[in-house]
Formats: C-alpha cells, sequence, structure tokens
C-alpha cells in the first residue's frame, strides 16, 4: 500500500498525499483492531499523524526515518507515570509495510496550546510558563539510563497494547 521512502525528495512526494497515506492509515487502524474508528489527520507536523476516533493517536513514519519510530516508542513507554503531568501512553508500535514502521499512542485531552494560547490571560501565561517550567525540570531530573538499557516492546498489528505485555505488568506475570 506504501511506497518505501528511503530519501527525503521520495518523502516529500508522499508526505501530504492523501490518496497514498489515508488509505494505509484506515488499514493499519484496522489491523490494529480499530476498524470504522474515525480518521483526523493533524495538519501540522513533519509525518502523518492522526486521531483515531477520539482516544488515540497513529504516527505513521516512512523508511527514511523508521528508526525513529523506535525512539518515540521507547520514551514514551519510559515516561509513563514518572511526570508531574499526563503524557501519551504507548498502545503499540513496530513495522507496517515497506519499512514504515507506526506508533500508537493515547490521546491526551484538551486543546493545543499554540491555538489556546492568544485567549489566555496574561497572568495566566506566566503561570502556565511557571507549570511548563517544573515538567521540564521533572523531565531533566529523570536518569535516562533504563533509555541505554532497555528499549520498549516491539508490538505487531495485531497483537495487544504495550502496556498489556510491559515486564513486571499483571497480564505479563
Amino acid at each position: 500500500m506504501l511506497p518505501a521512502v528511503r530519501t527525503d525528495k521520495e518523502w516529500q512526494a508522499v508526505v501530504w498525499d492523501e490518496k497514498i497515506v489515508r488509505p494505509a492509515a484506515e488499514d493499519l487502524a484496522a489491523r490494529l483492531g480499530l476498524a470504522g474508528a474515525e480518521l483526523r489527520r493533524y495538519p501540522e507536523g513533519s509525518r502523518p499523524v492522526y486521531a483515531v476516533g477520539d482516544r488515540r493517536v497513529l504516527k505513521l513514519y516512512p523508511t527514511v526515518s523508521a528508526p525513529d519510530s523506535v525512539t518515540e516508542a521507547r520514551v514514551l513507554d519510559y515516561l509513563c507515570g514518572r511526570l508531574p503531568v499526563a503524557t501519551p501512553e504507548l498502545l503499540a508500535h513496530g513495522e507496517y509495510e515497506n519499512g514504515w514502521r507506526y506508533v500508537l499512542m493515547s490521546q491526551l485531552p484538551g486543546t493545543e496550546l499554540a491555538a489556546a494560547w492568544p485567549a489566555i490571560p496574561r497572568p495566566h501565561q506566566d503561570r502556565v510558563l511557571s507549570e511548563a517550567g517544573e515538567v521540564l525540570a521533572a523531565l531533566h531530573g529523570l536518569d535516562p539510563g533504563p533509555l541505554h538499557r532497555s528499549s520498549a516492546r516491539q508490538t505487531g498489528p495485531a497483537s495487544s497494547p504495550a502496556s498489556a505485555r510491559r515486564p513486571g505488568s499483571a497480564s505479563a506475570r
């Protein structure tokens, strides 16, 4: 369904072509047990990213940036429950076809900050910035060692959520 994309030039020819990308996103969502869920593509970003219903996000990575999907999955898995704010939960990740990879994560509720910012009164903007600084401090306070020593579990298109198979989780015992 998706062509192999090995160069940035090939990527630019495919990334915004919904006639190519959307059918693959629909197929992958169905393989992940989400057939029939509404797919809404986010208009920004360098990769195809879709809201899948109102609870999940599906991100596609072409061959040329496939290793980035592994990194994102590892970081999502590692951050889960470690910050004072909600972070997306890694639900699944893996290979799709022709070198493409994907990450399926939970959708956080709320409004994108860039869209909300103009309507936030100045004193509240200051509070948001202060809280963002606290979150960044917490992030920088985490030990990155586990990211270098282990990897997030890879899940295939028809597998159960990654969190269900984390070492130490109830279903992994």
